[in-house]
């Protein structure tokens, strides 16, 4: 039988809100690549965390960084994690982030040759109920910009390459909070 995660208490999603609030505060929406156009970006990281179908606690936390243009796999990490939080409309970065920087913070002390320039995110970044979801959460924490890819298929883009994330999907500007 799988095991069960309880509700987090209404004082403990207060306090989440209000992290959440704080790094957003600290999120950057200006290109502060140090390369002149997008193609000149060589790593690009995604990172992810995949369920064993019917629980909700023991997963498999994934980060691939692969060189362009080739799509060359230059360093991968899988790592199976136990989540301490349930999925919460709003909060799936207290869920996940956590792993998600344990990942990027190994690859940076085994292999920082291939740290990512920009790493892709299963889970929203500005289209979320505050503004700051997943994609940006772990942006802000592991100082990387990142790209959301919702499920939803709404992309957008958080931290940098904003107005090319907008244009190329066909969307506009996220709702200001």
């Amino acid at each position: 039988m799988a095991e069960e995660l309880s509700v987090p208490s209404p004082e403990l999603k207060e306090r989440w809100v209000l992290e959440q609030d704080a790094l957003k505060a600290q999120m950057v929406l200006e290109d502060q690549l140090s390369v002149a156009s997008v193609d000149e970006i060589r790593l690009v990281g995604g990172v992810d965390i995949s369920f064993i179908k019917g629980d909700d606690v023991n997963a498999c936390a994934s980060l691939v960084v692969v060189e362009l243009p080739t799509l060359t796999v230059v360093y991968e990490s899988h790592v199976m994690v136990k989540l301490t939080a349930p999925y919460i409309s709003g909060f799936l970065a207290f869920r996940e982030v956590p792993h998600l920087v344990a990942l990027v913070k190994q690859l940076e002390h085994d292999a920082p040759a291939f740290k990512p320039q920009v790493i892709l995110v299963d889970g929203n970044g500005e289209l979320h109920h505050r503004g700051f979801g997943l994609a940006c959460h772990l942006g802000v924490l592991v100082d990387i910009p990142t790209v959301c890819l919702s499920a939803r298929m709404q992309p957008c883009l958080t931290c940098l390459f904003k107005e090319v994330c907008m244009s190329g999907w066909g969307r506009q500007e996220p709702p200001s909070h």
